[in-house]
């Protein structure tokens, strides 16, 4: 059996590299054709794209999850978290709570409270236009 030369490998988009938001799935989705013709896609891409695209978490802006990460910076919080937090848009203490590690350890309610604030002034259905 032959070993395929792992330069010949194709390699990702730098862009792409990495754990993505689920703004930057549909970015790429879209920059693939699906809004303008979905059988471009594949089944799996398809799939992602009708559940991307019936959920509210995926109605940001590219500048608006930018300015999100800004404001949010000064609370040192882990890509990880990051990332859950754009991509789930707690809108409670107990969504916060199950995204933030040690949330109650980390943060006074008055921080949770500016956190959840900060979520809905930059990611808030309302700004996004939905």
């Amino acid at each position: 059996m032959a070993m395929a030369d792992p330069k010949s490998r194709r390699r990702p988009d730098p862009m792409y590299e990495g754990q993505l938001s689920n703004l930057e799935v549909m970015d790429m989705l879209k920059k693939r054709g699906a809004k303008e013709r979905e059988n471009s896609l594949t089944e799996v891409e398809r799939q992602v794209w009708e559940y991307l695209n019936g959920t509210r978490r995926c109605t940001a802006t590219r500048q608006a999850a930018a300015e999100f990460l800004q404001a949010i910076d000064k609370f040192k919080l882990s890509k990880y978290e990051q990332l859950q937090l754009l991509n789930q848009r707690p809108l409670q203490h107990v969504e916060l709570y199950l995204l933030v590690d040690n949330c109650d350890d980390r943060f006074s309610e008055e921080e949770c409270e500016e956190l959840l604030g900060l979520v809905n002034q930059f990611l808030s259905e309302k700004r996004d236009g939905g």
